[in-house]
């Protein structure tokens, strides 16, 4: 049997547990498979390939991905001086790369920075089962990272965002959740990210602006931000979702709600086992207050130093533990409790 060449790599098949192979594209490489820019290696990519940014900068202009080209294809950064690859972009653009009705398409090991001239890092529409985000950081897009519209991922393949630092400055949000029509997005799992205000309780960390479906924000932590969750009125339908076992420390305000003539079947939330640190307000309603028609909360907890707000989460005061100083740079401890994370009525709160 003839030797596997560098540009192939073993895997293991879902369907058959037969070993595949998957060909490698190098971006900044040598050797046959090596090409000079990212818009090299799309064109040459096929589905299951894996494209490797061999690259510390890459600058590329707007990229739309076609639907059947880039199934199952990963896109994967490398180390330099201890940071990943970064992808920018190199001019005045809607969006780094859009990402429409592609299934399992990855990003991986990327920092992806707008540099102020990109509205978005990624635009994802469509069915896009197995869409994911991981291990990746989101910089510098003018309005959000990471814009979702009309996007679906099924029961089996959420769309994933996986241990993504979003670093945000005034008037940003790291996740905007849109539609058009009746549609709404589907199946999309937000987990252990860190969603961060650069300067001081500015941006936003998920922005729903319109109906959503099995829609889970879990395990994440939330630091200086102007508002960690915000809910806007959808237009038809219902914003479906739970909002559990999160940490979110020195924001303004934790949840904000729109409650401005709000209909009766806007919202079926849960919220629960979440913690407030040092936000002066956990959770804010404009234009109304008290409890929220559709949210259910149970064993969310709040720090002596933060304050309920006007909507009614269901809070219990817990005195102690208190969270360490945060340090940015040290994710081990990043608004992390010392001795793993208190329990309330017997139950975790928090991030872990």
């Amino acid at each position: 049997m003839a030797a596997k060449t560098a540009a192939e790599v073993t895997r293991l098949s879902v369907d058959d547990k037969k070993p595949e192979v998957r060909n490698k594209i190098v971006v900044g490489g040598e050797g046959e498979n090596a090409v000079a820019s990212l818009t090299d290696a799309l064109k040459k990519a096929k589905p299951g390939d894996t494209i490797i940014l061999a690259k510390a900068n890459v600058k590329i202009p707007s990229l739309k991905l076609a639907r059947t080209q880039f199934k199952d294809l990963i896109i994967e950064g490398t180390t330099h001086d201890g940071r990943p690859t970064v992808l920018e972009a190199n001019g005045n653009l809607r969006f780094l790369i859009n990402v429409d009705g592609i299934e399992s398409i990855r990003f991986k090991n990327i920092e992806f920075d707008g540099a102020g001239k990109s509205d978005h890092c990624l635009q994802v529409s469509g069915a896009a089962p197995g869409f994911t985000v991981e291990g990746c950081t989101m910089k510098g897009a003018k309005t959000a990272a990471i814009l979702f519209v009309n996007a679906a991922g099924t029961e089996s393949q959420p769309l994933l965002l996986d241990k993504v630092r979003f670093q945000l400055q005034t008037r940003q949000t790291a996740v905007i959740l849109e539609t058009t029509g009746q549609n709404d997005t589907r199946r999309l799992t937000i987990r252990e990210c860190r969603f961060e205000g650069v300067g001081g309780q500015v941006g936003k960390g998920i922005r729903f602006e319109a109906a959503t479906t099995d829609v889970e924000i879990s395990n994440n932590r939330f630091f200086s931000l102007e508002s960690a969750l915000y809910f806007g009125k959808p237009i038809a339908k219902t914003i479906k979702a739970q909002i559990a076992s999160n940490t979110i420390y020195d924001s303004r305000t934790g949840l904000e709600f729109d409650l401005n003539n709000l209909a009766a079947n806007a919202f079926d939330l849960t919220v629960r086992q979440n913690y407030f640190g040092k936000t002066p307000q956990v959770a804010q309603g404009n234009g109304g207050k008290g409890a929220v028609p559709g949210v259910t909360a149970d064993t969310n907890a709040f720090g002596p130093d933060s304050k309920p707000g006007n909507v009614d989460l269901k809070l219990s005061q817990l005195d102690k533990p208190l969270l360490p100083a945060p340090e940015a740079n040290n994710d081990a401890t990043f608004l992390r409790f010392a001795g793993g994370q208190p329990e309330l009525n017997g139950k975790k709160i928090g991030a872990p």
